[in-house]
């Protein structure tokens, strides 16, 4: 749903998303918005009735255009569970996604950045497996302040238990997943 001048409108299907969502479960779960009209929103689908899959959609001058698989991520989502979980747009047409999707080992965070208005492909959050001995992570938030210029961050499991981690993006390239500095001291209860 899109408000213009103060007034929402009225609420819409996503579109093109009924036809990717063959196996009846889909969520729109995060929508960020650049500027007036210049939007874009995350979410998941079912395939079929045994997978999920994360989408992303854009809208671009009022208008929401087709919703479509997160580029590249159905090649990384080997264990069919994946989920796009947060967007940030910095201006229109440049915006970052995170999720999670499963591997042969387990579960491992992604990220997905949109350049000139085109979606990348998904990638593994780097660094982050070496930290995941637990083979347990989810990249649940993140934020963009400029163009190519974001961080992102969740959660990953060690021999301990639970742990956080942060993921700076700089002039496009993604560094390397680091635990949260001091958290690991806080948190005895892992």
């Amino acid at each position: 749903v899109t408000q213009t001048e103060g007034v929402w409108g009225d609420a819409e299907p996503v579109p093109g998303l009924k036809a990717l969502n063959v196996g009846d479960d889909a969520r729109a779960v995060e929508v960020s918005c650049a500027a007036p009209g210049e939007c874009s929103a995350t979410g998941y689908y079912r395939p079929d009735a045994d997978s999920y899959q994360g989408f992303v959609v854009t809208q671009t001058e009022g208008v929401w255009g087709d919703a479509e698989p997160v580029p590249g991520l159905k090649s990384l989502n080997v264990g069919d569970d994946a989920y796009a979980n947060s967007v940030s747009c910095a201006a229109p047409g440049e915006c970052a996604a995170s999720g999670y999707y499963k591997d042969a080992a387990g579960i491992e965070g992604f990220v997905v950045t949109q350049t000139g208005g085109v979606w990348g492909d998904a990638e593994p959050v780097p660094g982050l497996e070496t930290l995941n001995v637990g083979d347990e992570a989810y990249a649940n938030s993140v934020s963009c302040a400029a163009p190519g210029e974001c961080s992102a961050s969740g959660t990953y499991k060690d021999a301990a238990g639970y742990q956080g981690f942060v993921v700076t993006q700089t002039e496009g390239v993604w560094g390397d997943a680091e635990p949260v500095p001091g958290l690991e001291t806080l948190n005895v209860g892992d």
